[in-house]
């Protein structure tokens, strides 16, 4: 059995086609971007969460949002 040969020059040269600053820029831009789509997931997520808590509770009170008998909100 042959044992494939390790294509080194091809290898080479591609190390030194990296380019480490943009790996960094990537790096740098992707953590901020990350923390920021996490944010707005959970704070989507507490608007809808406390949207469906006022529902039901309004619900469980026997209102449903409007004024009723004149009573003020």
């Amino acid at each position: 059995m042959a044992v494939p040969s390790i294509p080194v020059d091809r290898i080479r040269a591609e190390a030194r086609e990296l380019r480490p600053g943009r790996g960094l820029l990537t790096l740098l831009f992707l953590i901020p971007f990350l923390l920021g789509w996490s944010v707005g997931a959970l704070w989507t997520g507490l608007a809808w969460m406390w949207a469906a808590v006022v529902a039901g509770y309004r619900q469980g009170a026997g209102r449903t949002g409007a004024a009723q008998d004149g009573e003020a909100r």
